[in-house]
C-alpha cells in the first residue's frame, strides 16, 4: 500500500490541488488520510480506481454519443 502526497495526486490526475480538495469535499474524489497535523496522504489504489472510473465514464459517454450520432444520421437520410 503506497501513500501519495497532494503533489503526486495532482500530477497523476492532472487536477490542481484546489480542485482535488473541492472534489473531495463534494464526495467526488477519494478521501485523504491524515498522517499528521498538517500532512494528508491518499492511497495510490484509491486514486488509481478514481482515474479508471473516469476513463470508463468517458468511454461510455463516447459510445453513447456515437450511437446517438448514428441514430440522427439514420433519421436524416432514411
Amino acid at each position: 500500500m503506497k501513500l501519495l502526497r497532494i503533489a503526486q495526486v495532482a500530477e497523476l490526475t492532472g487536477l490542481s490541488k484546489t480542485t482535488i480538495y473541492h472534489y473531495m469535499s463534494k464526495g467526488h474524489f477519494p478521501q485523504c488520510i491524515k498522517v499528521g497535523l498538517r500532512a494528508s496522504r491518499w492511497l495510490e489504489s484509491d486514486v488509481a480506481a478514481w482515474i479508471e472510473a473516469k476513463r470508463r465514464e468517458r468511454l461510455e459517454l463516447n459510445i453513447y454519443n456515437l450511437e446517438t450520432s448514428h441514430q440522427v444520421i439514420n433519421e436524416i437520410f432514411n
